[in-house]
């Protein structure tokens, strides 16, 4: 019985080997039939796109044929005819006959250049009112005072205009302070002064005042105006002028000392690390005191929130009328923000037709939420063709014997000065 189990193994083995085998036949020549099939119908696809391709052009060709058997007949018969009038002498062409004689005008004819202009003109003037009237629909930037009234919901400081080539002396360059120091009587300089009055009659019960300028972005302007706001302030008040940009400080240029005074300024004079009569400066020729930011803080946060900060304001508000502090821009910065809670009021600066009024508006929200006073507006570098200068700062305001005499006054001034200075 073993043997036999043996030997219906070993059988059934050898079955099963033969059937694989065969299995694996059946599937080589199923493989074969069908790449066969496959080849087969690839071949008759090409046979068939072949076959239609020989069909369209062979009726491509009996149209061609055609076509030049009709251009033939119609040669031949053009030939024919041709000959024939040859033959004859008759040349007679049925196409041309005349339908009216020729005549003379009546009148010159010429153009119609003066409706053609007025037409231009009128098309042009409507394009022209269309095109503004799109302007300031979709303008979102604040051009003059009633813009901020209505969409910064703000008062209005005072425009400032810019500085024509026309107002500059002979190798003057076109700095705002400057200019505002040099020509007391100009659109300029008159400007300033309504931004003076404004700020004084904001707080008129307030003896003792703090006052930052700021703006969204840089190139605004607001450094040039917080020089100038702080000379117009100088002529009344004693006045100093603070750099708070410790980042990028940007008064350093109006001292004329040799010494560099970047060394010696406000961050040093928090730190402890100098006094304030080493770090503040007189500038006589723009009748204020200066300070400057010192050694350039990279995180100036700090400082602002610390007492010795606070502690340091209070001790130059004793000293000092008004203080006139110039800060960084307030979009992206904290540092207006932190310093503008330092002070009694905001001055906001705003380069006309320049900034998005949307970012005006988060600034000055950021402001307000700070728990800071925003005073106004400065709508700045507005175009000296504006209405609002037409009489305020019209060329023609200041005469020439009012400006002679304050010429004189401003000679006699000096001379009166230098006579003093030797006593």
């Amino acid at each position: 019985m073993i043997e036999l189990a043996s030997q219906i193994k070993s059988t059934n083995q050898n079955l099963q080997q033969q059937i694989q085998r065969v299995v694996s036949a059946i599937k080589s020549e199923y493989e074969l039939a069908k790449e066969s099939e496959s080849f087969l119908k690839n071949s008759l696809g090409r046979s068939t796109n072949r076959v239609q391709s020989l069909g369209r052009k062979q009726f491509d060709l009996l149209a061609l044929e055609q076509d030049v058997r009709t251009q033939r007949d119609v040669y031949q018969a053009f030939l024919k005819r041709l000959n024939e009038n040859r033959a004859t002498g008759v040349n007679v062409n049925e196409n041309v006959r005349i339908t009216d004689p020729a005549l003379a005008p009546i009148r010159p004819i010429k153009s119609k250049a003066t409706l053609l202009v007025f037409l231009f003109t009128a098309l042009t003037a409507i394009i022209g009112f269309g095109v503004g009237v799109l302007r300031e629909l979709f303008d979102n930037t604040v051009n003059n005072d009633e813009d901020v009234a209505a969409k910064l919901l703000h008062v209005s400081l005072g425009s400032v205009p810019i500085i024509q080539s026309d107002e500059l002396t002979a190798g003057q360059i076109n700095v705002a302070y400057r200019h505002y120091s040099d020509n007391r009587l100009s659109h300029f300089a008159e400007s300033i002064r309504t931004i003076r009055s404004s700020l004084m009659l904001s707080s008129i019960d307030e003896k003792k005042r703090r006052i930052l300028f700021t703006s969204t972005i840089p190139g605004e302007g607001k450094t040039s105006l917080s020089i100038s706001v702080a000379m117009a302030f100088g002529q009344v008040r004693k006045t100093l002028l603070i750099d708070g940009d410790l980042r990028r400080p940007s008064l350093d240029d109006l001292s004329d000392s040799p010494f560099d005074r970047r060394h010696l300024g406000l961050n040093d004079l928090c730190l402890g690390a100098a006094k304030p009569s080493e770090c503040i400066q007189t500038l006589p020729s723009f009748g204020i005191d200066l300070l400057t930011a010192g050694t350039v803080n990279p995180n100036p946060q700090e400082l602002f929130c610390s007492t010795t900060f606070s502690e340091l304001l209070n001790q130059l508000n004793e000293l000092y009328d008004v203080i006139v502090i110039d800060s960084p821009p307030c979009g992206g910065l904290s540092d207006a923000l932190l310093l503008s809670t330092h002070v009694d009021q905001v001055a906001y600066v705003v380069k006309a037709g320049t900034t998005p009024v949307a970012k005006i508006r988060a600034c000055l929200r950021s402001i307000q939420q700070a728990g800071s006073t925003v005073a106004g507006v400065v709508v700045n570098q507005l175009p000296d063709t504006d209405v609002s200068f037409s009489y305020y700062y019209g060329r023609d305001y200041y005469s020439d014997s009012v400006q002679k005499d304050a010429q004189v006054a401003k000679e006699t001034m000096n001379l009166t000065n230098e006579r003093i200075e030797p006593s």
